[in-house]
């Protein structure tokens, strides 16, 4: 079942990247920054989060982009800049399956049940449909930073070999042309895991992987093979925190493209990273901090088996000025019952966490790390 788990996670990342997508060691770095400079940019619209999320994915995928729904929230007035909330496979174990949505139209405002030791008592918070309790979006104001904190819960859903349930907030990079990892690029925002929901019915859920939450950061990629000019998709992801409370490294072939160079998906955290507890917190926010070109390295340097034996990628891929990121989704997946047996509710699974200021900074001046084969 372990298998079955892993690709439950490189399908829910390939469904997610469907909908945002237009379309080893390496030598230190010079000293990492960890947040703005005068020569940093912002890859990200609207940096730092500081407008609501206006739009809503229903699930969908039509022209090789994710649907919405129709209309925007009515977050208070502010311009659309880009970001959107989807949750991808999301039904309950009825015959026929009851769907749950986040829609623009069904919110609460000032609801008190939303009170939070931190920031009070969330302006606009979005519950699913058909079962409110099943996920949410609030939206907190941090009145010190004067900012807005974004909270998702989610909780059980379906692991099938198209993935299990997910929740993410979804953007993509401002210009193609600025988003190349020629120099050194960090991710950075705030976070905790402020709710958890955690039971099994059974010995084998708590190993199977149908009784499973997740959070974690995604990363659409392209990497461009300057011998042919060939385009490949590729995905990072960054687990955060997970219910099983493992920091395991997945590397996974999808496809075998021309030339022998690989789609993969590759999951990880490297050494000296932060992974949290999912044990929920009711302190402060803590800041996190990614060397995004460190992950990119890793995800070059590690061998795939594509079904014909283990692939590796070319040299060329080794030289970071050949990658460029094309999209970030941030989010959890769930759930609590797995196929063949998809009403056998194996027991329950969920995690809430609040999200604030989030950046990818790109420093033009600091080269970055090499990757040296």
């Amino acid at each position: 079942m372990q298998n079955l788990n892993r690709l439950s996670s490189l399908l829910s990342v390939l469904l997610a990247s469907i909908a945002l997508c237009s379309c080893g060691s390496s030598a230190p770095s010079q000293a990492p920054p960890s947040g703005p400079s005068p020569t940093s940019i912002d890859l990200l619209p609207d940096p730092g989060m500081h407008n609501p999320v206006l739009q809503f994915g229903d699930g969908g995928v039509a022209n090789n982009q994710g649907t919405l729904f129709p209309g925007t929230s009515p977050a208070m007035g502010y311009a659309d800049y880009g970001w959107w909330v989807t949750q991808w496979s999301k039904f309950s174990s009825d015959t026929p399956p009851i769907p749950y949505y986040l829609t623009p139209n069904n919110y609460v405002q000032n609801d008190s049940s939303t009170q939070d030791p931190n920031f009070g008592v969330a302006p606009l918070v979005f519950y699913s449909e058909n079962d409110p309790t099943i996920s949410h979006l609030a939206l907190y104001q941090d009145q010190a930073l004067n900012n807005w904190v974004y909270e998702l819960w989610s909780q059980d859903g379906l692991l099938t070999a198209g993935g299990g349930t997910n929740l993410f907030l979804s953007n993509t990079v401002n210009s193609p042309g600025s988003s190349s990892l020629n120099a050194d690029v960090h991710l950075a925002f705030a976070t905790k895991i402020k709710q958890r929901v955690l039971s099994f019915n059974d010995a084998a859920a708590m190993t199977d992987g149908s009784v499973l939450a997740m959070y974690f950061t995604g990363l659409t990629l392209n990497y461009t093979d300057p011998a042919s000019g060939n385009q490949y998709w590729q995905f990072l992801q960054i687990p955060h925190a997970n219910t099983r409370e493992s920091t395991a490294t997945d590397a996974l072939c999808m496809n075998l493209g021309s030339g022998g160079i690989p789609d993969v998906m590759w999951s990880g955290v490297l050494p000296g990273d932060t992974f949290l507890s999912s044990t929920p917190s009711t302190g402060a926010l803590q800041s996190l901090d990614y060397d995004v070109n460190k992950y990119v390295c890793a995800l070059v340097k590690a061998a795939y088996n594509c079904g014909t034996g283990t692939v590796s990628f070319p040299p060329a891929a080794y030289d970071l000025r050949n990658w460029q990121i094309a999209s970030l989704y941030i989010g959890l997946e769930t759930e609590n019952r797995m196929v063949p047996d998809d009403q056998v509710v194996r027991g329950h699974a969920g995690l809430g966490v609040q999200i604030e200021d989030l950046h990818l900074y790109k420093f033009p001046a600091n080269s970055g790390p090499a990757c040296t084969q």
